[in-house]
């Protein structure tokens, strides 16, 4: 979780996402450990995911998601994340990308 992506309030907002939603999972319906109940483990735990992944738009689309539902969310979205960094780096590493299905004229 890169910090300096939230406002500086987003533990109040977060808390209010899973309250209205009764601290249940929008995506399977799991109830999850309200604040103060005992730890049952991280399957439990009730999370705010940001669901468009733009983390600079005026409005912010979040959801509250148990933490398999939140990683099942994310797995494509940090895929292509990580493909995207490492193309910069590489490029600003100086590497060229080579189209791989080109024929070569030599």
């Amino acid at each position: 979780m890169n910090n300096s992506l939230y406002p500086n309030d987003w533990p109040t907002i977060a808390r209010e996402v899973k309250a209205a939603n009764d601290w249940r999972c929008i995506a399977c319906d799991k109830q999850c450990r309200r604040p103060g109940e005992f730890w049952l483990g991280w399957e439990y735990e009730l999370t705010c995911a940001h669901l468009c992944q733009d983390y600079e738009a005026d409005a912010v689309c979040v959801a509250a998601l148990c933490v398999a539902c939140h990683l099942r969310h994310d797995a494509p979205l940090s895929w292509w994340a990580r493909r995207r960094r490492e193309r910069v780096r590489r490029r600003l590493a100086g590497q060229l990308a080579l189209a791989l299905n080109a024929s070569l004229n030599v």
